[in-house]
């Protein structure tokens, strides 16, 4: 499931009073774009900073009715980036992986609103990895 790839990007896009106008997860892993089939984008939209830090992951397993693993894995990576870069912008980086996840920029506009970009770097180890096509040959032979 995992695959240690290449660096991920998440832009984040907040209103004048810090709600989530809008975010991009951009990573591709096992052919699959992570965030392109889930509800976790339009969950947290409209919602303040400290709303969506305060969302614990397995009430989003939940609400979203994430029953598959690899689904639940994916969504974890969406979840989890766009925790670091919250935290990061609102000043508090204990507890975050600031060595894996880095604010590149904050840029913010006339009318208050703010766009912060960040870089994710694949973890330093990983657990065993198999490739989706092996683990799929393996499945088909069952």
């Amino acid at each position: 499931m995992p695959c240690k790839d290449s660096s991920a990007l998440m832009s984040v896009q907040l209103d004048a009073g810090d709600r989530l106008l809008n975010y991009a997860f951009n990573k591709i892993t096992c052919s699959r774009n992570i965030g392109a089939e889930n509800n976790y984008r339009d969950f947290c939209r409209g919602k303040t900073v400290q709303d969506i830090l305060d969302i614990q992951f397995s009430t989003l397993i939940e609400t979203l009715n994430l029953i598959d693993t690899e689904e639940q894995f994916l969504v974890y990576l969406e979840w989890d980036a766009l925790r670091s870069a919250l935290y990061q912008y609102s000043g508090q980086v204990e507890g975050v992986e600031t060595d894996r996840y880095r604010i590149a920029s904050i840029e913010y506009s006339e009318t208050g609103e703010a766009e912060i970009n960040l870089v994710i770097h694949p973890p330093e180890e990983l657990p065993k990895i198999e490739s989706c096509h092996s683990r799929a040959r393996k499945e088909s032979r069952l």
